[in-house]
């Protein structure tokens, strides 16, 4: 598992367990969550910058925590920031 993955399902984690407290969560959540992350990886393999493909995936406060977790692996690796 590359660290930017680790991150990445660190911060899915965490943002779940603040999710579970709420009467409208979803227990499959986690789950669709992974999924969404195992694609977006996918689309970061084959050379999507890292910001772009999150945003493919993920929306609201949960893409917001992600790119935050990203920002140090993006900085490491500079060829995988989004353009702008």
């Amino acid at each position: 598992m590359s660290t930017l993955e680790h991150e990445l399902i660190k911060t899915i984690v965490k943002y779940n367990r603040k999710q579970v407290e709420k009467s409208s969560y979803d227990p499959t959540a986690l789950g669709k969550y992974v999924i969404k992350l195992e694609r977006a990886l996918t689309n970061i393999e084959g050379g999507t910058p890292v910001t772009i493909s999150l945003a493919e995936k993920f929306t609201g406060h949960l893409l917001a925590a992600l790119v935050k977790a990203a920002e140090p692996f993006e900085k490491a690796h500079p060829q995988l920031r989004s353009v702008g």
